[in-house]
């Protein structure tokens, strides 16, 4: 009989044909076109990184990863929320001046498009503003203020509470965002440029509350909320 022999070819194996395909860095190549932080994983704490908003590859933006894998802006512009001291807003105990809070990089809701307010990891407040009002039914020691936000209780006096800088982040204001004026005779007044990456928040009650939130959502300018919403610019 004819004596056969077994042939055995040996196939290669194709990195990814079993398995994930890994990017520099340590972060699977399945997640390079991730939205938030936590998207990335574990590998992306504590890192700056490139995220594409809702997944596409054309709307690349830079972000900072928090430890526990929050998604963050980073800020070029100067950006302050406050409430500045007068009328029924005097200085808190142990202040100089009133309130000041500063930003140097914002959270972001990837999913809803919004920064949220009330999220002070990396911002610095200094100062502090103490109100009375309402016949004394309010009283509060603000030891902060919450992103794009501020407060005034100087009647009939407009005052600048908050000041919003996005240049450089590839976003701006959504076109339909708006400002609340939560008080007694309350009016706000942003003054936004034409490409929306910047804004100047002017308040003016006895006293009022400036929010990017809706009305009442915040109405003593304490909490904040994830409500500045925002447009992705190429």
């Amino acid at each position: 009989m004819p004596n056969w022999r077994a042939s055995v070819m040996w196939v290669p194996m194709i990195a990814g044909a079993c398995g994930a395909v890994n990017a520099p860095g340590g972060i699977d190549a399945s997640a390079s076109l991730a939205a938030s932080c936590a998207a990335l994983g574990a590998s992306a704490a504590d890192q700056s990184v490139q995220l594409h908003l809702d997944g596409d590859a054309t709307k690349p933006f830079a972000a900072h990863c928090s430890a526990d894998l929050r998604t963050y802006l980073p800020l070029e512009g100067p950006n302050m929320s406050s409430y500045p001291v007068g009328g029924c807003s005097t200085l808190a105990a142990s202040a100089t001046v009133g309130v000041t809070t500063t930003w140097q990089m914002v959270r972001f809701d990837a999913v809803m498009h919004a920064i949220d307010t009330s999220d002070y990891m990396f911002a610095t407040s200094a100062g502090g503003t103490h109100e009375s009002s309402g016949n004394g039914a309010f009283i509060h020691d603000y030891q902060s203020m919450p992103f794009g936000s501020g407060r005034s209780c100087v009647d009939g006096t407009a005052q600048t509470v908050a000041i919003i800088d996005l240049t450089g982040t590839h976003f701006a204001l959504a076109a339909a965002q708006t400002w609340a004026a939560d008080g007694f005779s309350a009016t706000t007044a942003p003054q936004i440029t034409t490409q929306r990456t910047k804004a100047t928040i002017v308040a003016t009650g006895f006293p009022v509350g400036a929010s990017p939130c809706a009305a009442n959502a915040d109405y003593y300018t304490v909490n904040g909320g994830t409500c500045l919403q925002l447009d992705y610019v190429p």
